[in-house]
């Protein structure tokens, strides 16, 4: 009852195609790029076009470019799991698509920069006065329309299948 008192309206925000550490990497208090655990854990890819290792980055001015965020290509980048090839496996689509090494690297690069205060001042002021959810994970590499549906419904819309594994095609 207290709750409900209390508490009339529920808006959930959230961005499509990118981490939580893209916008929050250095938010305070968040488990972020900042933690200690993140530290402790000395996060960084390999370049493969400009041969080097790359930890996360700040960039103040957003970049218009979008690495591919396809079921196919989250996979790739995943790597099983060990999440450890978002730049190659960028780099790698981008010179496939004919482009030149340096747009591919800089594509590339991408995956591992974040934004802060600085350059998305809305999301921050709304994690600072409302929630922030450090911690919640997709369900599922897709589309948006099954990510959407999960984020409201808890599921994906995949139920057929969910219920009866035997049909599944």
């Amino acid at each position: 009852a207290n709750l409900r008192a209390r508490i009339h309206h529920v808006f959930v925000i959230y961005q499509e195609n990118r981490s939580f550490d893209s916008y929050f990497g250095t938010f305070p208090g968040a488990d972020n790029l900042a933690s200690p655990e993140a530290q402790a854990h000395g996060f960084r890819q390999y370049d493969p076009i400009g041969n080097q290792w790359v930890t996360p980055f700040l960039i103040r001015d957003p970049d218009l470019a979008d690495a591919d965020h396809s079921r196919p290509a989250l996979y790739a980048k995943a790597d099983g799991g060990k999440m450890d090839a978002y730049i190659a496996a960028e780099e790698r689509r981008m010179l496939r698509e004919g482009a030149t090494p340096q747009d591919a690297q800089r594509v590339g690069l991408l995956t591992m920069a974040h934004e802060d205060c600085d350059t998305v001042p809305f999301l921050w002021k709304y994690a600072a006065t409302f929630a922030l959810y450090d911690h919640i994970f997709q369900a599922m590499y897709g589309p948006s329309t099954p990510g959407n549906i999960d984020l409201v419904a808890a599921q994906t819309g995949q139920t057929q299948w969910a219920r009866h594994p035997d049909e599944a095609v």
